[in-house]
């Protein structure tokens, strides 16, 4: 093999990125936050009317990190095995889109339970396949000194689209199911589009692809040996638990708790993208150039004071206390969690170890699905008991995140001049 060819196997360096691509790829990873959205917020009630309690709700709200076990870590380890000309993580994406589309159009139209749930089934194993791929474009094409800001380019775009989806869609759910996730599949087929065309993936080298059994030893030796991952993978363990035990019958506490309606649920969450509009990029430039393990501290602070006020809320007024500070909470781990964790990644594997997060993540919202509807179901269907849940998540969370060191096993790729250090 000549020089030539041996130059080729070689990842291609990390260089910084220009304003027009941070906002390219911010616009590329819309879906990867909007899934949640659309699952967490709409998801619920429409399966809620189904099976008319909220144990029933969470078996149904469990179909996504169960396929979360499987899909990320196969699809992640997959990607870090592929090469094509159009690139490494794209050909998943568009496997997976059309299917995602379908299956946003069913769910609202289904007539029986039967539809409703082969629709969910199709949508969640799809977004998973779709999530993990969108995500590592990130770390893969973005240098270490810039990835909290494009994080928060990232948070700005989510938050625009957030404004525009509470304020004019989300309270016309009252009317019609089915505008939600019309806005949705529009905005994911349209963002998926700028994602292909937009974004050059950069060379990684081929790596030869052991078989798919090897798997868990590939997690083991790349991410459960590192002890900072490790620690991360615990914070998402319970903040997971704590969030989506939230997430999943919020709508259902503002409806059946607070007496609103579920438009009226979408409506007062307009507060959380409005305040993540103006933190998250003085947050994203912080965290690259104080630390973002100091950020992460600041977010889960206010994560605590969100939760507090929601356990006490009596009126729909105290509720926009609490997502002014759960937003500051949300935005500051939006944009230092995941750039925080890419520093301990080996640039080969980013997919097999951002693929094994839904062991955590999932593992943590599958128990949230099955147990949280069943302690509200418990507590004579009384929804404020979530509050109760999170709280009881976010202290050992927070302590975790003491444990972290970034000092160690910083990214291996400190590049060209002009790549911010990270600050510890």
């Amino acid at each position: 093999m000549d020089s030539q060819q041996k130059e080729g196997l070689k990842p291609e360096p990390l260089k910084p990125v220009s304003r027009s691509h941070m906002i390219k790829l911010g616009i590329g990873l819309i879906p990867f936050g909007h899934f949640e959205y659309i699952s967490n917020t709409f998801i619920s009630p429409l399966a809620h009317d189904f099976v008319g309690n909220a144990t029933r709700v969470g078996w149904i709200q469990a179909l996504n990190p169960m396929f979360g076990f499987l899909v990320q870590p196969v699809i992640g380890w997959l990607g870090d095995h592929t090469w094509t000309r159009m690139g490494r993580r794209k050909p998943y994406l568009l496997f997976a889109l059309p299917w995602i589309l379908i299956a946003m159009f069913v769910m609202p139209l289904a007539r029986s339970l039967l539809w409703f749930v082969l629709a969910v089934v199709v949508y969640q194993f799809f977004v998973d396949m779709y999530a993990v791929s969108c995500s590592t474009m990130m770390p893969e094409t973005v240098p270490p000194g810039q990835r909290s800001r494009q994080a928060s380019v990232s948070a700005v775009v989510n938050s625009l689209l957030m404004i525009f989806a509470i304020t004019l869609v989300g309270r016309l759910y009252d009317k019609s199911h089915l505008y939600p996730f019309a806005l949705a599949a529009l905005i994911t087929t349209a963002s998926t589009a700028v994602l292909v065309f937009g974004i050059r993936e950069l060379y990684q080298g081929k790596v030869k692809r052991a078989p798919l059994r090897f798997l868990p030893l590939d997690i083991y030796r790349h991410a459960l040996r590192n002890r900072n991952i490790l620690i991360m993978f615990l914070i998402i363990l319970f903040g997971s638990y704590g969030n989506n035990s939230v997430a999943a019958f919020y709508t259902l506490f503002v409806r059946e708790t607070l007496g609103g309606t579920v438009g009226r649920a979408v409506f007062i969450s307009a507060i959380r993208p409005l305040v993540s509009l103006a933190v998250a990029v003085p947050l994203g430039y912080l965290a690259d150039r104080f630390g973002k393990k100091k950020v992460l501290i600041f977010g889960a602070l206010m994560g605590v004071t969100a939760t507090v006020i929601g356990l006490t809320a009596r009126s729909f007024n105290q509720m926009y206390f609490h997502f002014f500070f759960s937003a500051f909470a949300a935005t500051a781990t939006a944009v230092a969690f995941y750039p925080l964790m890419t520093q301990f990644m080996p640039r080969n594997r980013i997919g097999t170890i951002s693929g094994s997060v839904p062991f955590f993540f999932g593992g943590a919202r599958f128990l949230a699905m099955l147990t949280a509807g069943m302690i509200i179901d418990a507590f004579g269907e009384n929804y404020r008991v979530i509050w109760w849940i999170s709280l009881a998540c976010t202290i050992p969370a927070l302590l975790l995140l003491l444990m972290i060191d970034p000092a160690e096993g910083l990214d291996r790729e400190r590049t060209v001049a002009g790549d911010t250090t990270e600050r510890v």
